[in-house]
């Protein structure tokens, strides 16, 4: 049964079917995903799994690893870990689950396994849905690429765009001003 908490309403799920066995959760190309669409299990996973990643991160560093090498190897390891499939279930993650994430993202930065200048890992997020969009849409052989609506022309919009740049640099910069 699916529930839709936005609404308090349940889905009736379909008739069970015999010889398969009906599953609350369901690791798909290793996202985890719950009859409710909640992140939550993923992210525990993910965050378990980081987490004990650190562990070897700290032997490297006691055996002399140099710092920024702990950093390449910690975002190549755990922040792509984190990152992997976050275009299919980041739009499930609760606040709690974001804030997990950055919690987990801080540690290891007060750890120095990660420079401080990292993006947000909801900033990395929207990069990645970026990235994947802009692949949609410029590959027509994309498996994705047949899902678009079919692009529209406006006409005038150009004109109109480049008559408000002409008018607002003039008003910017009037050289009989000089």
């Amino acid at each position: 049964m699916f529930c839709d908490n936005r609404r308090k309403t349940k889905v009736q799920s379909p008739p069970v079917l015999p010889d398969i066995t009906r599953v609350t959760v369901i690791k798909i190309l290793g996202v985890t995903f719950t009859n409710n669409l909640s992140a939550a299990e993923h992210v525990h996973n993910v965050i378990t799994s980081c987490a004990q990643t650190l562990y070897a991160l700290k032997v490297l560093r006691a055996f002399g690893m140099d710092e920024s090498a702990i950093q390449y190897v910690y975002q190549a390891v755990n922040i792509y870990k984190l990152m992997y499939g976050s275009s299919a279930w980041w739009g499930f993650a609760s606040p709690s689950d974001r804030q997990r994430i950055q919690a987990f993202i801080r540690r290891s930065e007060r750890s120095r396994f990660t420079s401080p200048d990292l993006l947000l890992f909801v900033d990395l997020c929207r990069e990645a849905d970026d990235i994947l969009f802009n692949s949609i849409l410029n590959n027509s052989h994309h498996v994705l690429h047949h899902l678009l609506p079919p692009p529209t022309t406006v006409t005038g919009v150009t004109t109109l765009l480049s008559a408000i740049q002409e008018t607002s640099s003039a008003a910017f910069y009037n050289p009989s001003s000089l």
